[in-house]
């Protein structure tokens, strides 16, 4: 399979080679295999991180920091966990009622703790959770971009005033 990504990338065909919800040791071994085998390295990896649930370790992101790997998140508001929508049960035709499995990632007393402070927050700051969330996400250390949902412009109009808003203090606080 190596092999093929490497024909592609000399072809132009491919100008990064990424990887998605990999661990530390995971992402440790493919770079390892990769440099070994004269292949290009990873460029980038994908994980879930939000202010309920995150893919990133510590290590994980001091070694991509090391290795040049750019990290990109997705789901800063963890599919709706984090606006509070299903704080009185999961919502039919939500991701978390058709892929029932997630609901484990989420609905357990850590995430529902910090959820709780991100709405406590949001009550005692006067601003919106789904802003602060938002906002948290996008100004973390160590991570190159964020994907946001755009399936309505204002979720693009919301990232954007995310993107502008920094409170340092608030976000230590949300992220402790």
């Amino acid at each position: 399979v190596l092999g093929v990504f490497q024909e592609l990338i000399e072809e132009g065909k491919i100008k990064t080679i990424g990887a998605s919800n990999f661990s530390y040791t995971q992402l440790a071994q493919v770079v390892t295999l990769q440099k070994e085998s004269g292949y290009q390295p990873v460029g980038m990896i994908q994980n879930n991180h939000n202010l309920a649930v995150s893919d990133l370790t510590p290590e994980l992101l001091c070694f991509c920091r090391e290795a040049h790997i750019d990290v990109v998140t997705y789901s800063p508001l963890g599919a709706g966990f984090l606006t509070g929508k299903h704080r009185n049960g999961v919502r039919e035709g939500s991701r978390f009622d058709i892929i029932p499995g997630h609901q484990q990632v989420y609905f357990n007393p850590q995430s529902l703790a910090r959820l709780d402070r991100l709405h406590e927050a949001s009550a005692r700051s006067g601003y919106d959770a789904v802003h602060l969330a938002l906002a948290w996400a996008l100004h973390q250390p160590g991570v190159a971009s964020v994907l946001v949902g755009g399936r309505a412009p204002v979720y693009i109009d919301q990232a954007i005033a995310a993107a502008a808003f920094e409170e340092a203090a608030l976000f230590a606080e949300l992220g402790s």
